[in-house]
């Protein structure tokens, strides 16, 4: 496995991304679409959101973009296990443009993704994603950003470290605090309209009595089960776990944080 995005495919990981479960909550809270809405997941992972969204909101479409081949693959499969069609599902384009026309959306979301894109693709998302997006249309995004008071210096030895172990960086170091998220939504043509740090939320997925939900919770379980019958999985969480032990310290260096975001006409 080349990064622990891999891992986490395999094992059908959902919801990695600040405040997991309630941060997924929180965000279908706050995007809240209307009956007929046309909804873009830009890194959809293991599908769990895109699926929450299809069960919980009646008349929504939802489409999906994901890099990783891996993370497509096992997203296709819970949404078939759930009984969804998963044919909106498709893999990010090596070079945008992205393959939806101008204004097609109205809302467009990601959990946790932006903030580890390399910093020449990140400018680029955000102008697809200005292009697919209806005049005023919303952007909503959870992400880890680096805390004030963190030093850039730590923050290079932090991702040196994270992409050596983890194939991955901790979070961009050239758009560091939430104020300069601020400020690059704002040169991206987007007016900020709230920037809310995720400690301290309290959020849920109520439980609802659809069956495609509880099958998509099964084939969570199937993915962790699958530990105990991989040596190879087993291992590497074993490893993931020691990695982890590395990177804690007293004072935490990340802080999560949700921005909605509307589009400028």
């Amino acid at each position: 496995m080349h990064t622990i995005l891999d891992f986490y495919a395999r094992t059908h990981t959902p919801y990695l991304h600040a405040l997991g479960r309630e941060g997924t909550g929180y965000l279908l809270q706050q995007m809240a679409p209307k009956p007929g809405s046309r909804l873009l997941e830009i890194g959809f992972g293991t599908g769990q959101t895109l699926l929450e969204l299809t069960c919980r909101f009646d008349g929504v479409d939802v489409f999906g973009l994901e890099k990783s081949a891996e993370m497509l693959r096992v997203a296709q499969k819970r949404f078939a296990f759930s009984g969804v069609s998963a044919e909106r599902l498709q893999v990010m384009p090596a070079n945008v443009p992205f393959p939806f026309p101008p204004h097609f959306f109205d809302a467009v979301y990601c959990e946790s993704v932006l903030a580890i894109l390399p910093d020449a693709d990140l400018v680029k998302i955000w102008q697809q994603i200005r292009l697919v997006l209806r005049p005023g249309g919303r952007l909503f995004f959870n992400e880890s950003l680096w805390r004030d008071g963190v030093s850039l210096a730590k923050m290079a030895k932090i991702n040196e470290k994270c992409m050596e172990v983890f194939g991955i960086p901790q979070a961009t170091a050239t758009w560091p605090y939430p104020s300069d998220w601020k400020y690059l939504a704002e040169q991206q043509g987007f007016e900020v309209l709230s920037v809310v740090p995720m400690e301290g939320i309290r959020a849920s997925l109520p439980f609802q009595a659809d069956s495609r939900l509880f099958r998509s919770r099964i084939f969570t379980l199937a993915g962790k089960s699958s530990m105990l019958f991989s040596a190879s999985l087993w291992k590497k969480q074993k490893l993931l776990r020691q990695l982890f032990q590395q990177f804690a310290t007293k004072e935490p260096y990340l802080e999560g944080v949700f921005f909605c975001c509307r589009k400028k006409d």
